[in-house]
């Protein structure tokens, strides 16, 4: 019977600590994913500037990429700044932990969004780029091997 009386204790302790919590960060609530404005990198793009340095694409092919991937999701980051954290680990081919850095975004979030972005694009790949038919493939190798 005592154990009970401990163990129901014990509950009570833990709703009241839970809702004194609750209370105290009701006025801090966060939002899930916040774009830092002050990245450089961000600032480029969104200011209009060259995106070349920085993404080793031109604005108006990045255009088209975001286009054709089709990315509509409505929660996460966004499907501009997932496709800019991507393009920008691939032009640059640093780590994850330094894209994490530049866009300050969590690393395992950099890591699933380049994972997301990587699986997008070869998706889409096959409406882009055309292996040669068979035939064909044999009048190249013919070619090669003469």
């Amino acid at each position: 019977m005592e154990m009970v009386r401990q163990h129901l204790r014990q509950g009570r302790r833990r709703l009241l600590m839970c809702h004194h919590l609750c209370r105290q960060r009701r006025g801090m609530a966060r939002h899930y994913c916040v774009i830092n404005a002050t990245v450089p990198v961000l600032q480029r793009y969104y200011g209009g500037e060259d995106t070349r340095p920085d993404f080793r694409l031109g604005r108006e092919a990045m255009q088209q990429l975001m286009v054709a991937l089709k990315t509509d999701r409505q929660h996460g980051w966004g499907p501009n700044l997932e496709t800019l954290v991507f393009l920008f680990w691939l032009a640059t081919g640093s780590a994850y932990r330094v894209v994490s850095w530049v866009f300050s975004m969590p690393l395992p979030t950099v890591f699933r969004v380049v994972h997301r972005m990587v699986d997008e694009v070869v998706a889409v790949l096959p409406h882009f780029v055309h292996l040669p038919r068979t035939q064909y493939r044999r009048k190249i190798e013919w070619k090669n091997t003469s």
